[in-house]
């Protein structure tokens, strides 16, 4: 999907538009259990919950294409058929039988929802100039859009009861935040439907639903987190193997030229994956060696941070950002390796030190 496509399709989103039909929504807590399952026309909403969902299901469709949004092909013929079947024809069974699976494989410490919106878009014709043609449409895109959402606790407040006439606790109750994952079926490329491929968003690409996607889908991720951090650690490790090159300062530089590719990579609506052989290529350019490897593809953002963890064991943890990181050195101290840190701005117990 291109930047084009992902704003019409948040754009069809939006309450005036009244393309979103109706709004399946179940509520677990964190033991699975389900307290609540039902549906609701959307005419039947009042104005501010319209506004509400339609801001819920517009977050699926935003962030970065390999940070946040993943693409992956429904190839076989029975899992575009079932697909099809709750995304296209908008069956209900299928559609609460789909629910009922999420909050069964969807792993959550707290109380989550699964929210399920049918939409039927017309997708109006676009002329030569590039203006949109009056009451002439190409398609009628008809698709779901899936949006699993932490619920929280209100904060306790105090309010004016009329009865009591006094200030009184105002009752707390459970509400919806912006969702950690969903899901969009069939995508909306080049201005048309295509039924070859699901959307999956994540709000952080670390918590991937990798569940949801495996049991529920049948799909599979060409590499998780796990996997690209992995490949990483033992690539670098054997790179500099037979170097005293590799250092914090080493790593950080690393560390920057994998996200200036990640950057280039995203800035030119590509897929921010790159394999192992380039990534290899980045080692060797800051002092490791080349090592014969698998060649397969790594996704950068598993592997770019904005944070650095400096961990012994259990007992001694420095985290720091990447302006930060540039005060750490490695020297020898007494003829042992040792991290240096300027102790100015630094405190102790909030005991300053400098």
């Amino acid at each position: 999907m291109l930047k084009e496509d992902f704003n019409e399709i948040r754009k069809s989103l939006k309450p005036k538009q009244a393309n979103i039909q109706e709004v399946y929504a179940a509520y677990a807590n964190s033991e699975k259990n389900v307290l609540f399952s039902s549906k609701k026309g959307w005419f039947s909403m009042t104005d501010d919950e319209k506004e509400i969902y339609s801001s819920i299901f517009s977050k699926v469709l935003s962030g970065k294409t390999s940070v946040n949004l993943h693409f992956l092909d429904v190839e076989r013929s029975e899992q575009q058929e079932r697909f099809l079947q709750f995304g296209r024809l908008h069956d209900a069974k299928a559609i609460e039988l789909l629910v009922q699976q999420i909050i069964d494989e969807y792993n959550s410490k707290e109380s989550f929802a699964v929210l399920v919106a049918t939409c039927s878009y017309s997708v109006p014709s676009i002329a030569a100039d590039g203006f949109r043609l009056e009451d002439s449409f190409d398609e009628n895109y008809r698709f779901i859009t899936c949006a699993i959402c932490p619920t929280k606790l209100e904060k306790p407040s105090i309010i004016y009861k009329h009865d009591a006439k006094f200030f009184e606790s105002a009752k707390r109750d459970y509400v919806l935040q912006a969702p950690n994952a969903g899901f969009l079926y069939p995508t909306f490329e080049n201005r048309s439907s295509n039924v070859n491929k699901i959307l999956f968003y994540s709000k952080n690409i670390k918590k991937l639903p990798i569940e949801v996607i495996d049991r529920i889908f049948g799909l599979e991720l060409n590499t998780t987190v796990d996997q690209d951090c992995d490949i990483y650690s033992n690539l670098i490790q054997s790179s500099f193997s037979n170097s005293n090159n590799l250092s914090v300062d080493t790593l950080h530089k690393i560390n920057l030229s994998m996200e200036e590719e990640l950057e280039a990579s995203l800035s030119n609506d590509s897929d921010g994956v790159i394999t192992v052989k380039e990534l290899n290529n980045i080692l060797v350019k800051h002092g490791g060696e080349s090592v014969s490897v698998k060649d397969g593809p790594v996704q950068l953002a598993s592997l770019v941070t904005h944070k650095y963890c400096l961990q012994r064991d259990s007992n001694i943890k420095i985290i720091a950002d990447e302006d930060a990181v540039n005060d750490i050195r490695q020297e020898f101290v007494n003829g042992v390796p040792s991290l240096v840190i300027p102790l100015s701005g630094f405190t102790f117990n909030d005991i300053p030190l400098d």
